[in-house]
């Protein structure tokens, strides 16, 4: 009875598993199919060979369900891995792109966080220069910004002033002796057209009142221009305001000792320059001398052709005494025509001479003035320390003397004590 209900199960167990397979569409796949048809035929030899029958039906079973299982889980992950695969390489690629960017980001914070401290350091720096007052510091300062910033691309600064079409000062940096570079430098600034002849300048006018400051820069043509005038620009805007507050300034001090119709200076401040001068000569025991001169016949002059005809020979003769003079003495408008000059190291002898010429250079010069030709002379006393005296008021008063003698006998003369 037992083998007869065994070979039954035998019978019905392949129409059993081929349903579940015809269900699963286990047998599209022919591989597994083959794997069925051996494990019924190797059932079969077993059941008729082996004694124990009853345990082999249940090993066949259990051993193609396995088979059926795995297989289908295998197919199962083959699907999937063909599903999501586009999917997971299409998610690689954007992640490996992020990591990209992220590096790139970050390589652009550190280059952004270190302009960052770069400006706050060179605002900073602004700041300092606009609180500064002294306009050769102030302008020292510009050039070492311009030095940390741009190094050796940057060639010479100039800080010029000027009155009209005249360069009254240049103050150059670094600073250079060579009078031709010195030239140079006032024609470039003067007359920067045309453009092309000077590619490598930049300028700005910081202030403009009685007088005009400009400062400008020389750069390198290593250097690219978009890239370097755009900054240099930048920073004379910045520190505009910190020049036009030290220009103020040093005008401000020199309407204090300087004249302003002729350029020389005023009597309190020449005579607070005296004062210290009469010291150091009386120190050191050297001499010194004094020249006072008075226009002639002013007035006439004045009175005949009109008070601004005055002005332009005050200013014409103070440009004189300023070649003639230069940087060794110190001169001064004394009061209305008078002029006093300061020489010092300067004897008898050498004072003398320098009168006589400073006064047949105004006689023999022939001033225009609105297409007239005017002749004018001039008149001197001199004193002298210490063989006049040795008090600078007593040797101001006796030089004075000596002027009222002049053009009292005369006029167009020097005199002095014999």
């Amino acid at each position: 009875m037992k083998n007869i209900i065994f070979v039954v199960m035998i019978m019905l167990s392949p129409f059993i598993i081929i349903q579940i397979c015809n269900r699963t569409n286990f047998f599209k796949n022919r591989y597994v199919l083959n794997v069925s048809i051996v494990l019924l035929v190797y059932g079969l030899i077993l059941y008729f060979v082996s004694p124990e029958k009853i345990f082999i039906l249940p090993s066949i079973i259990i051993i193609f369900l396995c088979v059926l299982v795995m297989k289908n889980f295998y197919d199962e992950m083959l699907n999937l891995n063909l599903t999501y695969t586009p999917e997971l390489q299409k998610l690689e690629a954007e992640i490996d792109s992020i990591k990209l960017n992220t590096e790139k980001i970050v390589l652009e914070n550190k280059i952004l966080e270190q302009k960052l401290i770069q400006q706050k350091e060179l605002f900073r720096v602004i700041e300092e220069i606009n609180e500064n007052l002294d306009l050769n510091k102030l302008f020292l300062e510009f050039y070492k910004i311009l030095q940390n910033k741009f190094g050796e691309n940057i060639i010479h600064i100039a800080l010029l002033k000027l009155k009209k079409k005249d360069v009254l000062e240049v103050f150059v940096l670094p600073e250079t002796l060579d009078k031709k570079k010195l030239d140079e430098i006032k024609h470039n600034y003067l007359y920067p057209t045309p453009r092309s002849e000077f590619k490598n300048y930049v300028s700005n006018t910081l202030f403009s009142h009685y007088y005009e400051y400009r400062i400008a820069v020389e750069y390198s043509d290593k250097i690219n221009k978009e890239k370097i005038v755009p900054q240099i620009q930048l920073l004379f805007e910045e520190t505009k305001i910190g020049f036009e507050r030290a220009i103020l300034f040093k005008e401000v001090e020199e309407m204090s000792r300087i004249d302003g119709l002729t350029g020389l200076y005023l009597r309190r401040y020449f005579m607070d320059r005296l004062e210290k001068e009469f010291l150091r000569a009386t120190r050191y025991n050297t001499k010194f001398s004094i020249l006072m001169f008075d226009i002639d016949f002013f007035k006439k002059i004045n009175d005949t052709y009109g008070h601004l005809a005055g002005d332009y020979l005050l200013k014409s003769i103070a440009e004189i005494f300023k070649n003639t003079v230069g940087q060794i003495g110190l001169i001064s408008r004394w009061g209305g025509e008078e002029f006093l000059i300061f020489l010092p190291y300067h004897d008898k002898n050498m004072a003398v001479k320098l009168a006589e010429e400073i006064r047949e250079t105004i006689a023999l010069e022939k001033f225009l003035y609105n297409e007239k030709v005017l002749h004018i002379t001039i008149s001197c006393g001199l004193s002298f320390f210490p063989d006049d005296d040795k008090e600078i008021n007593k040797l101001i008063e006796i030089a004075d003397n000596w002027l009222y003698k002049a053009k009292n006998t005369g006029r167009n003369k020097v005199m002095f004590s014999q």
